[in-house]
């Protein structure tokens, strides 16, 4: 039960970070560039994108149930 809940808290943080990462690099980029960044490729929204966005609207739904 303890590794399930390790893993578990492991995932959270995990995808709470890659989150706050992406929304910090996001502001960066609008701020410095002053325009929205590029277009993400498909096989990087593939390997990155799709994981992330699971696992926040995973989190999201869970707290708001």
């Amino acid at each position: 039960m303890k590794t399930l809940l390790w893993t578990a808290l492991a995932a959270i943080a995990s995808a709470a970070a890659a989150a706050a990462a992406t929304k910090l690099v996001d502001t960066l980029w609008r701020r410095l560039a002053k325009e929205p960044p590029p277009e993400m490729p498909g096989w990087a929204r593939a390997l990155i994108g799709r994981p992330l966005r699971r696992g926040l609207q995973g989190r999201l739904h869970s707290n708001t149930v």
